[in-house]
């Protein structure tokens, strides 16, 4: 998430401190700031395994779909959300999707959720995108350096090996 919360900041030309996570306790007042929370994400089908046999490695790649809330406060709050749908569509927007390993599935739209808080007035406004991101995790994948194998038959005939893999030349 702090990687879509930069690309934000960046695509909404804010200052340094002014895109964070939500339901953290932050300074309020009349400067917009945004926060950025990740409601669910679902699997996108099965993950696909590959390894690397010299390397001993196993990478695993796995397909989701989130849905992120992203919420603006203070002065402009709805034009500011106006302003991201539209710069989230713009080449720089794709391409900073790209850049982070996700795309634009969905962008909801602008809800104005203006009102009274506590003894006084603010502007706030929510959008909702659903975001396609592929995670990637390697995991070692040790050879393996000896097996046992036990056979035994319906006529209680039995037998074990014990096999030692021989490097290749």
């Amino acid at each position: 998430m702090t990687e879509l919360r930069n690309l934000v900041r960046l695509l909404l030309s804010l200052p340094d401190g002014t895109v964070r996570p939500a339901n953290q306790p932050a300074p309020t007042g009349r400067e917009p700031f945004v926060t950025v929370q990740r409601l669910r994400t679902d699997p996108l089908g099965a993950e696909t395994l590959t390894f690397d046999g010299e390397e001993e490695r196993e990478t695993i790649h796995s397909s989701y779909l989130s849905t992120v809330s992203i919420n603006a406060f203070g002065t402009e709050a709805y034009e500011l959300m106006l302003k991201l749908r539209s710069v989230l569509a713009s080449s720089a927007g794709i391409d900073g999707m790209k850049a982070i390993g996700g795309g634009i599935v969905t962008t909801g739209q602008v809800i104005d959720l203006t009102g009274i808080v506590g003894a006084g007035y603010e502007e706030r406004a929510r959008v909702e995108l659903q975001i396609s991101h592929t995670h990637t995790v390697v995991t070692d994948q040790l050879r393996i350096a000896e097996a046992r194998v036990d056979a035994h038959t319906d006529t209680g005939l039995s037998r074990s090996v014990d096999i030692i893999p021989t490097e290749s030349t």
